[in-house]
């Protein structure tokens, strides 16, 4: 054989694992991350019942908005982070990473306050108290800042201290919650115990940061970062939009009790697309350095490994509650939820959509912006068919179902070169 192809192969195999490594821890900690936020919801939907927990749920709904939008932050803090390391350009990626952190430190706190402002017209539409608005609108302020963290250490891929960290937040949450409703207290004094341990996180992460950067910051020209937010900002709006725009109208449109079982079942058919959340914020940074040193080979393996992650485990949990509803729902949740009709339909339609997430994060990290303007029109199109068709909730999940359907449809149009190379390989 000839030496220059076998070393391209031993390359080709290293990067594999390479990437296939970080995909796997990261989805460990998921997995753990997973387990814990089943339990929280687990305890929390027992001990606060369908009405409150409808309301928390919602709440986290919108902070998941957020927090999924605010990622398009995160995904160009880290190609950029990862652009500069390669190239050992250590002032200009702590120069970006302490301009994000205030910039959005402000930006948030800015929120907080349109948040005051706004409260009783938002909770008049959510139909809920405007002080439990005010209060969670300071983990809304904090959350502005959890991207920029994300993005640094996926720049660096630092993917081990990405784990603990998103770890420790999830067990941190599950205990002081947990201590709160056992002790007797209600809905406030569970929102007051997670941005308790918010705060407490957020001092972690941002002194495991300041342990990593050691150089001096030098200015940089933030025009060309920029322009590729604009695109990635967009796309993640939409990205979450698709998944959590369905709960905030069920909660204006619906009853305390039907908006409880649609929580607890939007939270087990969700398990997949955290799984293609985690998996695609490694595929991002490993993308973007090999697509920007012309590496394209390794870019559709790295493609390849991604998706094989995310389909596998997302079709065996998808079986399991698309077969056995029943089984599962009285296991995490008790019978006072009936959740056994949603939650088929509602896990596949999720599963579809997670695969698109994938799409979605593989196409911004190599610049091909030509799907935007769908997944903007099809994310509008679900927004106005669940508010002039909220017959029921499973009218709701059909709407869904339909829409992630024929995106799936479309990205594998659209990414047909590399699905042909993915199921040929």
């Amino acid at each position: 054989m000839d030496p220059e192809r076998a070393k391209n192969k031993i390359d080709l195999r290293i990067f594999s694992s390479d990437i296939l490594k970080n995909i796997l821890t990261v989805s460990y900690n998921s997995l753990a991350i997973a387990i814990l936020t089943l339990v929280f919801h687990l305890i929390m939907s027992r001990k606060l019942g369908p009405g409150d927990y409808g309301t928390l749920v919602t709440l986290l709904s919108i902070n998941s908005i957020v927090l999924l939008s605010l990622s398009a932050v995160g995904f160009v803090v880290a190609r950029f982070i990862s652009y500069y390391r390669t190239r050992e350009q250590y002032d200009n990626m702590k120069f970006l990473a302490q301009w994000a952190f205030m910039f959005f430190l402000m930006l948030g706190l800015a929120g907080f306050l349109i948040n005051i402002i706004l409260s009783q017209f938002i909770a008049d539409f959510l139909n809920i108290d405007h002080n439990l608005i005010i209060l969670f609108g300071i983990i809304i302020w904090i959350s502005f800042l959890m991207p920029i963290i994300d993005g640094i250490l996926r720049g660096l891929q630092e993917f081990r201290y990405l784990g603990r960290y998103k770890l420790a937040d999830a067990m941190l949450k599950l205990i002081t919650a947990a201590i709160i409703v056992y002790i007797g207290f209600g809905l406030k004094s569970v929102i007051a115990a997670l941005i308790l341990s918010s705060i407490i996180i957020l001092i972690i992460s941002v002194y495991i940061l300041k342990r990593i950067y050691i150089t001096k910051p030098h200015r940089i020209k933030l025009k060309e970062i920029y322009k590729f937010t604009v695109p990635v900002f967009i796309s993640m709006i939409c990205l979450a939009a698709l998944s959590n725009i369905d709960l905030v109208l069920v909660k204006h449109f619906f009853d305390e009790i039907k908006t409880g079982n649609f929580a607890a079942a939007g939270i087990l058919a969700k398990l997949v697309f955290g799984i293609a959340l985690g998996s695609a914020g490694v595929l991002f940074p490993k993308i973007v350095e090999y697509y920007s040193n012309g590496r394209n080979d390794e870019v559709r393996k790295n493609l390849q490994d991604t998706l094989k992650i995310v389909i596998t485990p997302g079709i065996i949990i998808t079986l399991l509650f698309v077969l056995f509803p029943s089984l599962i729902t009285n296991l995490f949740f008790g019978r006072q939820y009936d959740i056994d009709k949603l939650l088929p339909l509602y896990s596949i339609a999720l599963f579809f959509l997670s695969i698109c997430a994938i799409f979605i994060i593989y196409n911004l990290a190599v610049k091909k912006y030509a799907f935007i303007p769908i997944i903007v029109a099809f994310s509008g199109i679900l927004t106005y068919q669940i508010i002039i068709a909220h017959k029921s909730l499973m009218s709701v999940i059909w709407a869904l179902f339909a829409v992630d359907f024929i995106l799936l449809v479309f990205f594998a149009f659209y990414n047909k070169e590399e699905l042909i190379t993915f199921f040929s390989s």
